[in-house]
Protein backbone atom coordinates (compact mmCIF):
# COMPACT_ATOMS: atom_id res chain seq x y z
CA UNK A 1 0.00 0.00 0.00
CA UNK A 2 1.04 3.34 -0.88
CA UNK A 3 0.99 4.78 2.41
CA UNK A 4 2.96 2.27 4.15
CA UNK A 5 5.45 3.63 6.59
CA UNK A 6 9.02 2.57 6.29
CA UNK A 7 11.57 2.62 8.61
CA UNK A 8 14.39 5.71 7.46
CA UNK A 9 18.38 4.27 8.49
CA UNK A 10 21.73 5.09 7.74
CA UNK A 11 24.16 2.82 6.40
CA UNK A 12 24.66 0.96 10.17
CA UNK A 13 21.07 0.50 9.94
CA UNK A 14 20.44 2.99 12.83
CA UNK A 15 16.60 3.90 12.80
CA UNK A 16 16.48 7.86 11.88
CA UNK A 17 12.64 7.60 11.52
CA UNK A 18 9.43 6.95 9.40
CA UNK A 19 8.52 7.61 5.76
CA UNK A 20 5.74 6.81 3.25
CA UNK A 21 6.65 4.14 0.93
CA UNK A 22 5.88 5.47 -2.20
CA UNK A 23 8.06 8.60 -1.21
CA UNK A 24 10.81 6.87 -0.57
CA UNK A 25 11.07 4.74 -3.77
CA UNK A 26 10.20 7.91 -5.79
CA UNK A 27 13.00 9.92 -7.63
CA UNK A 28 13.70 13.26 -6.37
CA UNK A 29 15.70 16.09 -8.27
CA UNK A 30 17.55 12.96 -9.60
CA UNK A 31 18.26 11.49 -6.38
CA UNK A 32 16.76 7.80 -5.47
CA UNK A 33 14.30 8.34 -2.58
CA UNK A 34 15.20 7.78 0.99
CA UNK A 35 17.51 5.49 2.36
CA UNK A 36 14.95 2.81 4.01
CA UNK A 37 15.18 -0.90 5.90
CA UNK A 38 14.54 -3.46 3.58
CA UNK A 39 15.14 -7.02 3.72
CA UNK A 40 15.41 -9.70 1.02
CA UNK A 41 14.47 -13.55 1.82
CA UNK A 42 17.02 -16.55 0.58
CA UNK A 43 15.17 -19.71 0.65
CA UNK A 44 17.16 -22.84 -0.06
CA UNK A 45 16.53 -26.74 0.33
CA UNK A 46 18.47 -29.41 1.47
CA UNK A 47 19.91 -30.32 -2.04
CA UNK A 48 21.45 -26.69 -1.84
CA UNK A 49 19.92 -24.87 -4.31
CA UNK A 50 18.24 -21.05 -4.49
CA UNK A 51 15.06 -20.52 -4.83
CA UNK A 52 14.39 -17.51 -7.11
CA UNK A 53 11.28 -15.81 -7.83
CA UNK A 54 10.61 -14.08 -11.50
CA UNK A 55 9.35 -10.54 -10.03
CA UNK A 56 5.91 -9.38 -10.45
CA UNK A 57 5.99 -5.60 -9.28
CA UNK A 58 5.92 -1.45 -10.31
CA UNK A 59 9.62 -1.36 -9.62
CA UNK A 60 11.96 -3.71 -11.25
CA UNK A 61 9.46 -5.39 -13.22
CA UNK A 62 10.18 -8.90 -14.87
CA UNK A 63 13.41 -9.27 -13.16
CA UNK A 64 14.83 -12.52 -11.10
CA UNK A 65 14.91 -12.17 -7.27
CA UNK A 66 15.73 -14.22 -4.18
CA UNK A 67 12.36 -15.57 -2.99
CA UNK A 68 11.31 -12.18 -2.16
CA UNK A 69 11.96 -8.68 -1.08
CA UNK A 70 10.02 -6.35 1.36
CA UNK A 71 10.46 -3.71 4.67
CA UNK A 72 9.70 -3.65 7.87
CA UNK A 73 6.69 -2.01 8.07
CA UNK A 74 5.44 0.97 10.90
CA UNK A 75 1.87 0.15 10.94
CA UNK A 76 -0.63 1.44 13.46
CA UNK A 77 2.28 1.97 15.82
CA UNK A 78 3.77 -1.41 15.39
CA UNK A 79 7.10 -1.80 14.04
CA UNK A 80 7.32 -5.18 12.40
CA UNK A 81 11.36 -6.94 13.00
CA UNK A 82 12.73 -8.69 10.02
CA UNK A 83 11.83 -11.82 10.95
CA UNK A 84 8.60 -11.16 11.15
CA UNK A 85 8.28 -9.13 7.48
CA UNK A 86 9.92 -11.90 6.07
CA UNK A 87 7.55 -14.23 7.15
CA UNK A 88 4.83 -12.01 5.85
CA UNK A 89 6.63 -11.78 2.76
CA UNK A 90 6.46 -15.61 1.87
CA UNK A 91 3.09 -16.16 3.13
CA UNK A 92 2.10 -13.15 0.80
CA UNK A 93 3.56 -14.23 -2.63
CA UNK A 94 3.54 -17.97 -2.42
CA UNK A 95 1.43 -20.90 -1.04
CA UNK A 96 3.47 -23.74 0.95
CA UNK A 97 4.62 -21.28 3.80
CA UNK A 98 2.58 -21.78 6.38
CA UNK A 99 5.41 -23.87 8.53
CA UNK A 100 8.32 -21.75 7.41
CA UNK A 101 11.02 -21.12 9.83
CA UNK A 102 13.17 -17.71 8.89
CA UNK A 103 16.40 -16.13 10.22
CA UNK A 104 18.72 -13.61 10.12
CA UNK A 105 21.95 -14.24 8.40
CA UNK A 106 25.23 -11.80 9.07
CA UNK A 107 24.94 -10.60 5.43
CA UNK A 108 23.52 -7.49 4.52
CA UNK A 109 24.46 -4.38 2.03
CA UNK A 110 23.71 -0.59 1.27
CA UNK A 111 22.49 -0.04 -2.79
CA UNK A 112 20.75 2.29 -4.43
CA UNK A 113 18.98 1.83 -7.50
CA UNK A 114 17.12 3.77 -10.81
CA UNK A 115 14.32 1.53 -12.31
CA UNK A 116 15.96 1.65 -15.92
CA UNK A 117 12.07 0.54 -17.67
CA UNK A 118 10.77 3.68 -15.42
CA UNK A 119 13.26 6.17 -14.00
CA UNK A 120 10.48 7.58 -12.02
CA UNK A 121 11.28 5.04 -9.31
CA UNK A 122 14.15 3.58 -7.51
CA UNK A 123 15.33 1.32 -4.21
CA UNK A 124 17.81 3.10 -1.84
CA UNK A 125 18.00 0.60 1.11
CA UNK A 126 20.02 -1.09 3.91
CA UNK A 127 19.28 -4.34 2.61
CA UNK A 128 19.12 -7.33 5.16
CA UNK A 129 19.63 -10.76 4.23
CA UNK A 130 17.00 -13.67 6.10
CA UNK A 131 17.26 -16.89 5.42
CA UNK A 132 15.07 -20.02 5.38
CA UNK A 133 15.54 -23.31 4.54
CA UNK A 134 12.56 -25.52 3.20
CA UNK A 135 11.91 -28.83 1.30
CA UNK A 136 8.36 -28.82 1.10
CA UNK A 137 6.12 -28.28 -1.34
CA UNK A 138 5.50 -24.15 -2.90
CA UNK A 139 3.62 -22.41 -5.61
CA UNK A 140 4.28 -18.94 -5.84
CA UNK A 141 0.81 -16.34 -6.46
CA UNK A 142 -0.14 -15.28 -9.94
CA UNK A 143 -0.58 -11.79 -8.63
CA UNK A 144 2.83 -11.57 -7.07
CA UNK A 145 5.29 -13.69 -9.44
CA UNK A 146 5.64 -14.69 -13.18
CA UNK A 147 6.75 -17.26 -11.93
CA UNK A 148 9.93 -19.74 -9.64
CA UNK A 149 12.41 -21.69 -10.08
CA UNK A 150 15.49 -23.64 -8.44
CA UNK A 151 19.09 -22.91 -9.19
CA UNK A 152 22.34 -23.96 -7.46
CA UNK A 153 24.42 -21.21 -6.52
CA UNK A 154 27.17 -21.74 -8.92
CA UNK A 155 24.68 -21.71 -12.00
CA UNK A 156 22.89 -18.77 -11.03
CA UNK A 157 26.46 -16.75 -10.52
CA UNK A 158 27.15 -17.86 -14.44
CA UNK A 159 23.41 -16.55 -15.45
CA UNK A 160 23.91 -13.44 -13.66
CA UNK A 161 27.66 -12.60 -15.12
CA UNK A 162 25.86 -13.64 -18.64
CA UNK A 163 22.37 -11.68 -18.11
CA UNK A 164 22.99 -8.73 -15.06
CA UNK A 165 20.15 -7.00 -16.44
CA UNK A 166 17.93 -10.26 -15.46
CA UNK A 167 18.14 -9.72 -12.10
CA UNK A 168 17.39 -7.24 -9.41
CA UNK A 169 20.47 -5.07 -8.67
CA UNK A 170 19.94 -5.68 -5.15
CA UNK A 171 20.39 -9.53 -5.67
CA UNK A 172 23.49 -9.25 -7.47
CA UNK A 173 25.22 -6.95 -4.29
CA UNK A 174 23.85 -10.01 -2.01
CA UNK A 175 25.38 -12.29 -4.01
CA UNK A 176 28.46 -10.60 -4.61
CA UNK A 177 28.57 -10.45 -0.72
CA UNK A 178 27.89 -14.08 0.03
CA UNK A 179 30.72 -15.07 -1.99
CA UNK A 180 32.92 -12.32 -0.88
CA UNK A 181 32.39 -13.23 3.06
CA UNK A 182 31.24 -16.92 2.97
CA UNK A 183 28.90 -16.65 5.72
CA UNK A 184 28.82 -19.67 7.99
CA UNK A 185 25.11 -19.79 8.10
CA UNK A 186 25.14 -20.62 4.19
CA UNK A 187 27.89 -23.42 4.15
CA UNK A 188 24.81 -25.85 2.61
CA UNK A 189 24.22 -23.51 -0.30
CA UNK A 190 27.97 -22.58 -1.66
CA UNK A 191 30.29 -24.64 -3.67
CA UNK A 192 32.58 -27.18 -2.16
CA UNK A 193 36.09 -25.34 -2.46
CA UNK A 194 38.56 -28.17 -3.43
CA UNK A 195 42.14 -28.24 -2.04
CA UNK A 196 44.59 -28.02 -4.56
CA UNK A 197 47.82 -30.19 -3.89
Amino acid sequence: MADDLVVLVDDNDTELGYRGKEECHTVHDGIPGYHHRGLTVLVYNSKGQILLQHRKHRIFDSVWDLAGSTHPYHRDGMQEGYEEAALRCLRTEYTGFDDAIVANSSVSINYEAIDPSNTTYCENEFCRLIISLHDGEIAHKAENAYGYRWSSFRELLADVRKKPTSYAPWMIDLLEMIQSRKPLELTGILPVQREIS
